[in-house]
């Protein structure tokens, strides 16, 4: 960042995904390694984030956040957040149903 390489950013939560403007090899000197526009790490909790925006701006870096739940829609959240606890229910009434019938044949 403050060689000026990072172009842009995007955010979910810690995990912080970015692209440079110039390929980079990591480790630098190695022999092997491929160079690469882009890259992920994790933002530390002992990181002043205020000071790391600042910073991203005055360097020019575009910075995109995304929503931890992956833009998913409130309905979606619920049913699969919900969805399981209710067919538990479902079950269970179906099966007290049934017991409570009595014996076949009578």
């Amino acid at each position: 960042m403050r060689e000026g390489n990072v172009e842009r950013i995007s955010t979910t939560g810690t995990t912080v995904e970015g692209r440079f403007e110039e390929p980079v090899k990591y480790p630098a000197d190695s022999e092997t390694a491929e160079p690469t526009r882009f890259f992920e790490t994790e933002v530390p909790v002992f990181a002043d984030n205020d000071e790391l925006t600042d910073a991203l701006e005055d360097g020019g870096v575009v910075i995109e956040a995304a929503p931890i739940n992956d833009g998913r829609g409130v309905l979606f959240n619920l049913l699969f957040g919900f969805g399981p606890v209710i067919l538990l229910v479902a079950l269970f009434v179906w099966l007290s149903r049934r017991a409570a019938g009595g014996p076949l044949g009578a």
